[in-house]
């Protein structure tokens, strides 16, 4: 395997790892077929199929790994997830998305973009759902976010390393400088309100075009 495939999948394990810390899973004999696919089924619903069936392949490596190590039943043994193969979302290459991060500065505008899209990228989210999260929603000393998605529907979804730092610097450090007095929502302008999808958006579509994307 190659180092980036590796890398790869040691942070599609990571996820998951986070997803069965959250339901207080302490010891392999907890975990079951139906709780692996409840995480399967979740990220089938914000994620390409190429990248679910990239998680499929590292958890199940990891579950037959530690079987013959361990001598214990494997729990995704006959799992089947139905992908929905009419959704082929756009997406970016790390190499983009490192790209599209370059092009952002120090400022505090630039800086507060930047978590916004490591947000996007490391945890899946949905552009209105990263947007409208609140301080209530983003757990960080936990590493995950409760997110209200299509219909209401909450699910949690963790927060890998390296968006967690970028998180928290966020919060702590920019966040503060904003007048943030009446505001309940993480993501926000200099003047405490709530960001745009647009603003968002354009502020994308200038890194893409200065990174040649």
């Amino acid at each position: 395997l190659s180092d980036k495939t590796i890398v790869s999948y040691q942070c599609d394990l990571q996820l998951y790892l986070n997803f069965l810390k959250m339901h207080e899973i302490k010891e392999l004999e907890q975990i079951t077929g139906l709780l692996i696919q409840q995480y399967l089924h979740e990220q089938a619903e914000i994620k390409s199929a190429a990248t679910l069936n990239r998680y499929i392949s590292a958890i199940f490596s990891f579950h037959q790994f530690l079987a013959d190590k361990y001598d214990c039943k494997d729990p995704s043994l006959g799992i089947s997830v139905k992908k929905n193969a009419q959704k082929v979302p756009v997406y970016a290459t790390e190499q983009e998305i490192d790209k599209i991060l370059d092009q952002l500065d120090d400022s505090l505008k630039s800086q507060t973009f930047k978590t916004i899209f490591i947000t996007l990228y490391g945890c899946g989210l949905r552009l209105s759902e990263c947007l409208d999260l609140t301080l209530a929603q983003v757990h960080l000393e936990e590493k995950f976010l409760r997110v209200l998605g299509k219909g209401g529907k909450e699910r949690i979804v963790p927060i890998p390393e390296f968006t967690y730092h970028s998180m928290r610097y966020y919060l702590d450090t920019i966040r503060p400088v904003y007048r943030t007095v009446h505001s309940k929502t993480f993501f926000i302008n200099p003047k405490g309100k709530h960001l745009t999808s647009e603003s968002v958006e354009k502020m994308l579509k200038w890194c893409c075009i200065q990174a040649g994307i």
